[in-house]
C-alpha cells in the first residue's frame, strides 16, 4: 500500500489540488491519468471539494476540525495492477503547529510515518521573504550601537518573538526535516507542488521559480536529492486562473479538467493533474 502525505502551510493550494485530483480521477476524461477502480472510504468530503471547483468557488481552506483521510484504489489508464492509497488532509494550521512543537499531531503520526511519498505545497502569493539584518537585530533584542553624544549604548528594543514571523524559506526547510526525521521509509519520493502556476509561469521554469523565490529550499532539496529522497518540481494551476474575474474564459472550455495545467521543466504542459501523484507513489510517468 502507498500513503501519499499532502503537506503545506496554510492556503498553499492542498485543498484546490485535492479538488482538481478527484474530478479527473472519477471522470475520466484525461488520457494517461489514475482511474478510480475501487473505494475504500466515504468521499463525501472529496466530492464537496470538487462541486465547489466545477461551481468555480474558491476552496474553503481545510480547517484542523475538518481534516479529513481518504483511501481509494486506483490504476494507471493501460494497466490493470491496483494500487491503494492513502491521502490525509492534514490543514495548514495543523503543519505549522507541528514546526512550532516539532512532532506531528497524535492523530497523523502514524499517517506520517508510514508514508512512502510526499507532495509538498508552495503558494506563490503565499511567502514571506527574510527579514533584513537589523529588523533581525531588533527582533532578537540586540543592544543598539553606543550613542555618538553619550557613548552609552541605548536600551535594546525587544519584540516578542512569534512563528508567524518565521520567512516561509526557513518554515518549509524545518517542515522538510521533520518529513525527513518522522519518514520510516529509507528512501521516499518528494513533489514540489508550486500552486497557482499560471501567476508565476513567466518567470521560467518550476525549478528554476523554486531557486529564485525559496533558495533555502532549494539548496536543501538539492543537498538531499537522491540520498534521502528523489525530487521533482511540478508547476500546477488546478483553478486554471484567478476567481472570479476569469469565471467566463474557463466556463468556455469544452471539459472542466482542461482548466487543469500541469508543467514540469522541460516536459510538455499537460491537463494531467494525477502525474504528481502518480510518480510519487512510484506509477511511472518518465
Amino acid at each position: 500500500m502507498h500513503q501519499a502525505l499532502l503537506v503545506g502551510l496554510p492556503s498553499s493550494g492542498k485543498t484546490t489540488f485535492l479538488a482538481a485530483l478527484w474530478q479527473v480521477i472519477v471522470s475520466r476524461d484525461v488520457d494517461g491519468a489514475l482511474e478510480l477502480e475501487v473505494l475504500e472510504a466515504p468521499v463525501d468530503h472529496l466530492n464537496d471539494l470538487t462541486g465547489r471547483w466545477l461551481r468555480f468557488e474558491v476552496a474553503n481552506r481545510t480547517s484542523i476540525d475538518a481534516e479529513q483521510i481518504a483511501t481509494i484504489r486506483i490504476k494507471p489508464s493501460d494497466a490493470d495492477s491496483i494500487t491503494e492509497i492513502v491521502v490525509p488532509d492534514l490543514a495548514g494550521e495543523s503543519i505549522k503547529r507541528s514546526l512550532a512543537d516539532r512532532q506531528w499531531p497524535t492523530s497523523f503520526r502514524d499517517y506520517v510515518h508510514d508514508s512512502t511519498g510526499v507532495l509538498l505545497f508552495v503558494h506563490p502569493k503565499e511567502t514571506s521573504e527574510p527579514w533584513p539584518i537589523l529588523d533581525a537585530m531588533e527582533i532578537a533584542g540586540e543592544e543598539a550601537l553606543p550613542s555618538q553624544e553619550s557613548g552609552a549604548a541605548d536600551a535594546p528594543t525587544e519584540s516578542e518573538w512569534s512563528a508567524e514571523q518565521v520567512p516561509t524559506d526557513v518554515q518549509l526547510v524545518d517542515l522538510l526535516q521533520l518529513l525527513c526525521t518522522e519518514i520510516a521509509a529509507g528512501h521516499f519520493r518528494l513533489a514540489v507542488i508550486v500552486s497557482a502556476w499560471d501567476l508565476v509561469e513567466e518567470q521560467g521554469t518550476p525549478s528554476e521559480w523554486l531557486a529564485k523565490e525559496l533558495p533555502l529550499v532549494d539548496q536543501f532539496l538539492r543537498s538531499h536529492d537522491h540520498s534521502r529522497f528523489d525530487v521533482r518540481v511540478y508547476g500546477v494551476s488546478a483553478q486554471g486562473g484567478e476567481l472570479p474575474q476569469d469565471s467566463d474564459r474557463l466556463k468556455s472550455l469544452l471539459s472542466a479538467s482542461e482548466r487543469i495545467r500541469v508543467a514540469r521543466d522541460a516536459n510538455a504542459e499537460s491537463h494531467d493533474i494525477t502525474e504528481p501523484l502518480r510518480w510519487v507513489v512510484d506509477v511511472d510517468t518518465g
